[in-house]
């Protein structure tokens, strides 16, 4: 099972994402996706950090009220997680600065269904090859 976190201050923008990823798991039965929503940066970082809640992805926007995304990114780094994550955003602008946070992904919204797809397909495929060269090892 895949655990992707939406975190965005916009309900329509969560439903938006959250549809996407039900018509992906439609597409991709194999792949189990369970996702979890936050209307706050603080809450996805104090569930992170206070319950242990580890996602496999992130998808966040970078423009919200309680904290900037890159800046709960950088928290998240700060604490030493790893945890995947794509910046979906109305602004070009902090594209440079997701990547110093190890973003995996920066889409502008809004996010057409076949770009969120694809990356998808990438972190999936991915993850996949690590979990099989884990066991191999």
């Amino acid at each position: 099972m895949y655990l992707i976190a939406l975190c965005d201050d916009e309900t329509r923008e969560l439903n938006k994402t959250e549809v996407m990823l039900k018509n992906y798991s439609r597409r991709n039965p194999a792949y189990d996706i369970e996702t979890e929503r936050f209307e706050q940066a603080e809450a996805l970082l104090e569930k992170i950090e206070v319950n242990d809640y580890r996602p496999d992805l992130i998808l966040m926007d970078i423009y919200m009220p309680d904290k900037m995304g890159i800046e709960a990114a950088k928290e998240l780094r700060s604490m030493g997680h790893e945890t995947r994550i794509v910046f979906l955003t109305t602004s070009r602008e902090h594209a440079l600065e997701a990547y110093q946070v190890d973003a995996v992904q920066y889409l502008v919204k809004p996010v057409e269904e076949t770009a969120l797809f694809s990356v998808l397909d990438k972190f999936l495929k991915g993850t996949e090859k690590e979990k099989i060269s884990a066991v191999q090892e």
